[in-house]
């Protein structure tokens, strides 16, 4: 009995070490620079994905003059509520229409200085595509922007979103709201902006740089982001979700 006991408290002496230096593995989180060498940016995403959307060299210096590209987010099987945060928004502003610089989401354009930690819901219906989409003018920048956009399943809850006004201030907005028993009439309402040509599993523009944020089991994830320095040994080959792409047609993303 004395021999059993004494194990048992040796046993539980190791046990207790070992739970406690459990190490939780960490992932980078993504990051899409926009009109940085590429003028569409494609992000599959899902449930729990996260990502940072951000003007080129944001907080080194001000975006550039005359410039137009997007970043288009495309839904998998599962309608999404895509939330935007914004962390840093100082955009020229003309204190009206925002017909200078300006982002397009859900069809409002937004310019001018925003305060940090404003947030706006959308939901994307499944196989479906949400585009912001940054165009500048010739004259006169500003600091940019850094958005944190996060996505989780639509469960057909009502959700109150900015649909039209100008995105130069808040009380300029309009809002709309969404629920499980009108989403009939979906559209992409920035996509077309760029001229691009987009269908689900096929995507066409010119100088475009395929990423994914969808969420992957531990073994298996690796975090793809865009405009990085790794070598070109250290890529790795992503083939878009939920398709039958042939490995010819593969595009290779840069790890952070």
């Amino acid at each position: 009995m004395t021999t059993v006991k004494l194990l048992s408290i040796l046993a539980g002496v190791f046990l207790i070490p070992c739970a406690a230096h459990v190490v939780r593995r960490q992932t980078p989180t993504p990051v899409v620079e926009l009109c940085n060498g590429s003028q569409s940016n494609v992000v599959d995403i899902g449930d729990k994905s996260i990502g940072i959307v951000r003007t080129a060299n944001f907080s080194a210096s001000n975006y550039k003059d005359n410039t137009r590209c997007n970043v288009i987010l495309r839904t998998q099987g599962q309608a999404l509520i895509v939330s935007i945060y914004f962390r840093s928004f100082d955009v020229e502003s003309d204190d009206n229409s925002c017909a200078w610089d300006k982002l397009c989401i859900s069809n409002v354009k937004f310019c001018g200085v925003w305060p940090t930690s404003r947030t706006f819901d959308y939901v994307v219906p499944a196989n479906n595509t949400f585009t912001l989409d940054l165009q500048t003018d010739t004259s006169v920048t500003a600091r940019g922007f850094e958005l944190q956009i996060s996505a989780v399943e639509y469960k057909g809850v009502a959700v109150t979103y900015p649909s039209g006004g100008f995105g130069s201030a808040y009380e300029r907005l309009i809002f709309s709201t969404l629920n499980s028993t009108n989403q009939t009439g979906y559209a992409d309402k920035c996509k077309d902006n760029i001229g691009a040509t987009f269908s689900y599993y096929k995507f066409s523009a010119p100088n475009y740089v395929y990423s994914s944020w969808v969420l992957q089991n531990a073994s298996s994830s690796k975090a793809a982001s865009l405009n990085t320095t790794t070598p070109s040994s250290n890529l790795t080959a992503t083939r878009p979700l939920n398709t039958t792409t042939p490995s010819s047609n593969l595009t290779t993303t840069r790890p952070l």
